[in-house]
């Protein structure tokens, strides 16, 4: 709503409660912002009431000026200052007419004087009542302005309750994601770290060795071996290379060379690329190993592809 729009027939309308809900709601955003703008419905209000009070509103509009201009005691006191304003302009307005001829004849010095001590005391009814009446309209606009800047405070207070549970809700589910997140982690770590031996015939275990076990980590592939097993079966998965075939050396963390295999095939293990070779039981004590995988290119030169660290433990 323009400033411009805003006309005194709207505000008399707003008085009334004939406007809607949005222009009520932006005609009160106007009276917090600007002051002038407020005294100015308050003028409004008070020709409304003079209006009530000489008679002069329509049946529709009287009612309507009932419902929402004569809610609190200050109200109709206001009201009833208007009518008896009203009443004491209008009996000194009108002049007694004179009962006989020899009253107009009388003397214009005897008129004069009796109209000088009606004066004085005239104006000070007039005075005694406007000084009730700008109490009354003084404790009025204070109590209508607390009142205003009391839902308005209430206003701002749930606006600031709910950004602060927005905030707290945000907060428990950055802590939720985080918290999942972590024990995705964990148990992606758990998995690896303890890999379960996988019998496909008697004496024989197998396992899964994967390039991002680090040395001397908590993450480090720990190979458990029963006392009654006569081969080991190792699975190297790595990601990237394609080559003829592939060579296996089997070395102590010092660097001592305990076994070997070349001409291994790759296949396909899930997404992953896997190497398998087959060594016996007796060859791994408890410790820890490195298994170096080099691929055989083409032309018969090695490539590395990767080191695989594990710790076997005997039961």
């Amino acid at each position: 709503m323009k400033e411009e729009t805003i006309t005194d027939e709207l505000l008399s309308r707003y008085a009334l409660g004939l406007l809607s809900e949005q222009e009520q709601e932006r005609v009160e955003e106007r009276m917090f912002a600007d002051r002038e703008f407020f005294n100015r419905l308050l003028v409004v209000e008070d020709d409304l009431i003079d209006a009530y009070a000489g008679g002069r509103l329509s049946r529709d509009e009287s009612e309507r000026f009932e419902k929402y201009l004569l809610q609190t005691r200050d109200d109709r006191e206001r009201v009833g200052f208007a009518r008896e304003l009203a009443a004491v302009v209008s009996r000194g307005s009108r002049a007694e007419k004179p009962r006989s001829r020899f009253m107009r004849l009388a003397s214009w010095r005897e008129v004069i004087r009796n109209r000088l001590v009606l004066i004085p005391v005239a104006s000070t009814i007039l005075l005694a009542l406007a000084g009730s009446w700008l109490l009354l309209e003084t404790s009025r606009l204070n109590a209508r302005l607390a009142e205003m800047r009391g839902e308005q405070a209430g206003r701002e207070r749930e606006v600031e309750e709910l950004e602060q549970q927005m905030a707290e809700e945000r907060r428990r589910s950055r802590e939720l994601l985080e918290e999942l997140e972590r024990e995705r982690v964990g148990r992606e770590n758990e998995d690896r770290a303890r890999p379960e031996p996988r019998s496909s015939a008697p004496g024989l275990v197998s396992f899964i060795l994967r390039l991002d076990a680090v040395r001397d980590s908590g993450a480090t592939t720990r190979l458990s071996i029963p006392p009654d097993t006569k081969q080991v079966r190792l699975d190297a998965l790595f990601k990237t290379g394609d080559y003829r075939s592939y060579l296996a050396e089997l070395q102590t963390v010092e660097g001592r060379a305990l076994w070997k295999s070349d001409g291994l095939r790759q296949r396909k293990r899930g997404g992953d690329k896997a190497v398998s070779l087959s060594l016996p039981a007796n060859v791994l004590s408890e410790g820890d190993y490195i298994l170096i995988l080099s691929g055989i290119t083409t032309a018969g030169e090695e490539a590395s592809v990767g080191e695989y660290y594990f710790r076997v433990i005997r039961k």
